[in-house]
């Protein structure tokens, strides 16, 4: 793994949000975005953005699928260089269903000797995450019991938070009831808990109003607080922070390429995503490029797969057609990734990071040889690895698409000034990827602004 050692000097910023993946840290930012923060989402730290109007910045650390040993001390060796001191407020992501690492990484922050507590709340009622009586719900399943539960990444075993977050941390853990909040006796309860020396508080969330009584409290406690959440708890503290005055600054007309396709990659093998990806088959201007998985687990056949899919990708395009790059699910695509996983003795992660990487290197192949006039990213980590591959520096949040789906500009790379939108696997309705194609389709950037 990839450590940087050193300091670098960051813009000053009001906010500084650490995530564990893309599209996570896209979607959090957001939330500050659309109040009239100048948001940037930076995917490397090597290279900060060089602004000092930035109000909020997100800083991906791509921990979601590391070892938790790992995932500590890559937040611990960030954390110096990003002058977490001189940020008045710091904001953990972490996934709205409790995927990675987030016990080690409050670990990582709270050993600073920073704050006073970690208040832990990542309900996201909007997009149907909640959390009552300690436990976590999705979709009305138990957490256990959902997508999450059989990620192959990172499967969540356990839906009681407190029980969850201890098994990964070596702090105590408390828990507030959705009584102690809605009773408004939170603050009393925190200090309880700090004179007990737990000092990582999970918090029941049902309803948005749970959220923002939460927020509203301990904002103006005094306390140094680690807020740790998804995008939810981040909308209800945006609003506390509300800038009246919209601070996006200008930048120079990207638009010069109204009339020409979009282009989308969805390799996620989220439910959601597939049945998106459903919804866009029904539009004769989608054109697919689907990778065969079987051809991709050897490097001859996998640079003739990819040099087929690149050049359907752009012929698509010239014609007019809107290019969606994805793999193939059949049982022959599974039984391939299995030999392969069982001859090199790989597990699912390994095999996934290889999949992803390989459809961001495509992505950014095709992009280098076709003016798209957008791209819309999902999955975070396709997301991730297709900006990598495209040497993109930082990711300006301009506003969102649909609740949890936010839009971008690239700020460097070879695709600077392009409009991209990112969205998590398991996020949206069976129409948001054909909604995020729209926007990018019937918008332009002007003035670091879509209109």
């Amino acid at each position: 793994m990839k450590l940087f050692k050193g300091k670098v000097v960051m813009p000053l910023a009001k906010l500084l949000v650490i995530a564990d993946d893309l599209t996570g840290a896209n979607d959090t930012g957001m939330q500050f975005a659309k109040r009239g923060f100048n948001t940037v989402s930076l995917l490397e730290i090597e290279n900060p953005v060089k602004s000092q109007s930035i109000d909020v910045l997100v800083y991906n650390a791509e921990t979601r699928s590391l070892a938790a040993a790992e995932a500590y001390e890559k937040i611990k060796d960030v954390v110096p260089s990003l002058s977490l001191s001189d940020m008045p407020y710091i904001y953990k992501k972490v996934d709205s269903m409790m995927r990675g690492n987030v016990g080690a990484e409050i670990d990582a922050l709270l050993d600073m000797e920073a704050f006073d507590i970690a208040l832990v709340a990542p309900a996201y009622p909007k997009n149907r995450r909640i959390t009552v009586g300690g436990y976590h719900l999705v979709n009305h399943h138990l957490l256990e019991d959902s997508e999450a539960g059989s990620d192959a990444k990172s499967p969540v075993r356990e839906s009681h938070l407190p029980t969850l977050l201890e098994s990964q941390t070596r702090r105590s853990v408390a828990h507030l009831d959705i009584r102690a909040i809605r009773k408004h006796e939170l603050i009393e309860k925190v200090q309880d808990c700090i004179s007990q020396n737990r000092r990582i508080i999970v918090c029941d969330s049902a309803l948005e109003s749970d959220l923002k009584s939460i927020t509203e409290a301990l904002f103006s406690s005094g306390m140094h607080v680690l807020w740790v959440g998804s995008a939810g708890l981040a909308e209800c503290l945006a609003g506390m922070l509300e800038n009246s005055v919209g601070m996006i600054p200008d930048s120079e007309e990207t638009a010069e390429h109204e009339n020409h396709p979009v282009f989308c990659i969805a390799g996620s093998v989220s439910a959601v995503t597939r049945g998106q990806l459903n919804t866009l088959s029904n539009y004769k201007e989608f054109a697919f490029a689907t990778a065969r998985l079987s051809c991709l687990f050897s490097e001859g056949e996998r640079r003739r797969e990819q040099d087929r899919l690149v050049e359907y990708i752009v012929n698509a395009a010239q014609e007019g057609y809107y290019p969606v790059l994805t793999t193939e699910t059949s049982a022959e695509a599974e039984a391939a990734t299995r030999k392969w996983m069982e001859a090199h003795n790989a597990n699912s992660l390994e095999a996934g990071n290889l999949i992803a990487d390989f459809l961001g290197e495509t992505g950014a192949k095709a992009v280098s040889r076709y003016a798209f006039k957008g791209l819309v990213l999902t999955g975070g980590d396709i997301a991730y690895r297709t900006c990598e591959h495209l040497g993109v520096q930082a990711l300006r949040i301009l506003g969102e698409v649909e609740e949890g789906i936010p839009l971008c500009e690239i700020i460097g790379g070879q695709a600077s000034g392009l409009p991209v939108i990112t969205k998590a696997g398991a996020f949206g309705n069976p129409h948001s990827l054909f909604h995020a194609v729209q926007k990018i389709k019937n918008s332009a950037i002007r003035g670091g602004n879509f209109v």
